[in-house]
């Protein structure tokens, strides 16, 4: 099977952020593979406007720079941003048939 890949190039700053038209509404369900968007393989800030709020908002679970902005990510199926750091839980709690697993922590 082939594999669809897209290429999205914008400023991608707090200033010029994404519209989620420009990503797709469900950019943070689909991917650029659900799996490795949870597992956390996707390292770029996304810098993009909440279709709901108008906010301008990162992807990123870490807090931006000086500010300590929290990054979240749009579910377009409940039409609403959640918490990048609590992603991945909410789509197992909200969204089992997306078929999100568990992250297993590895004993160190």
């Amino acid at each position: 099977s082939a594999e669809l890949e897209m290429l999205c190039i914008g400023p991608n700053t707090e200033e010029k952020p994404f519209l989620m038209a420009e990503l797709g509404r469900d950019f943070f369900v689909r991917g650029p593979g659900l799996s490795q968007l949870v597992e956390g393989m996707v390292r770029r800030k996304i810098w993009f406007r909440c279709p709901l709020t108008g906010d301008t908002c990162h992807s990123s679970c870490k807090p931006d720079g000086d500010r300590s902005q929290i990054g979240k990510r749009y579910c377009n199926l409940c039409n609403k941003c959640f918490s990048a750091a609590n992603w991945s839980q909410h789509l197992i709690s909200n969204h089992p048939e997306l078929g999100v697993k568990k992250e297993k922590k590895l004993a160190g």
